[in-house]
């Protein structure tokens, strides 16, 4: 009885931990909330909104975000489902390349950035230390100093990062399709490319649309990896949805504003995220 009073308890926190603060921010969303100036609970309704719309540095900011979720998606999607093919056959040292391959997910995002970093510092990185001995650089550049490559640089890192998860969920689905599929069309004549195309894809599907969904959320949340490594700069060239936020809320103490464009945020999300829900709903249900 006290572990299932226990249960209960902590289904209570749910809306505590989630829905409210969801709510709260909505309703500072309508509200002038600056604590600096003294503006306290004033309501402007949409005001907020309209002004966050045509803010040149959210609307910088919503780029930056885009490009990023669009080319770590692209990038997680296409290596990690290579891999996983690769990854999902029966081979020696398999135990040992598992673990290998999800280090980079297992450390957090603060110290992925901040050791990268290190690796691409234009004084004494390694990555520009070996590019240059290789003859693919004629100087070492400052990936994450300069607008050309910042962006660019924080994509690579969080590709790096997150594409062993895209393996794990994919190797597990690899793993769990009938074998005597293969064995048929392996008789029939069906080539490897064939074989991959008509059975591999569509009976993987459902794991495939899992992992983007994931992907795709945890991929608007990016933070950690743009603090660490460039912090915004160099001029805002990459500057993120989520930082914007942190700055209007923790630096210009600027609430509602905040909520404002945490609610787009929301919004945008949600609008790129319900087809894949729908798309996998349908599946499930056929």
């Amino acid at each position: 009885m006290s572990s299932f009073s226990a249960v209960f308890r902590s289904w209570q926190t749910v809306p505590l931990l989630t829905v409210y603060p969801l709510l709260y921010s909505l309703r500072l969303s309508f509200l002038r909330h600056n604590l600096m100036k003294g503006w306290l609970n004033q309501f402007i309704f949409l005001r907020n909104y309209a002004k966050i719309v045509t803010d040149e540095n959210f609307l910088v900011a919503i780029r930056n975000t885009l490009v990023y979720v669009g080319s770590t998606v692209a990038l997680t999607m296409g290596v990690g489902l290579s891999l996983a093919l690769i990854l999902s056959r029966k081979f020696k040292g398999e135990s040992l390349v598992r673990t290998l391959y999800l280090i980079p997910m297992m450390i957090t995002p603060i110290v992925v950035g901040l050791t990268w970093g290190i690796m691409l510092d234009s004084n004494f990185g390694v990555i520009n230390h070996i590019l240059v001995s290789l003859g693919l650089l004629k100087y070492p550049i400052p990936w994450t100093g300069q607008i050309s490559t910042a962006l660019f640089s924080i994509i690579m890192v969080g590709t790096w990062q997150d594409t062993p998860f895209v393996i794990l969920i994919l190797v597990c689905g690899l793993r769990s399709l009938p074998v005597d599929l293969y064995e048929a069309s392996t008789i029939d004549g069906a080539s490897n490319w064939q074989s991959f195309w008509y059975m591999t894809l569509p009976l993987l599907k459902p794991f495939l649309l899992v992992v983007l969904i994931f992907r795709i959320v945890i991929a608007f949340r990016v933070y950690d990896l743009i603090v660490a490594l460039t912090y915004g700069g160099p001029s805002n060239a990459t500057e993120s949805m989520t930082l914007f936020i942190y700055r209007q809320s923790f630096q210009y103490w600027r609430m509602g504003y905040a909520g404002a464009a945490s609610w787009v945020l929301i919004g945008i999300v949600a609008l790129i995220s319900i087809p894949f829900f729908r798309m996998l709903y349908q599946g499930i249900q056929e």
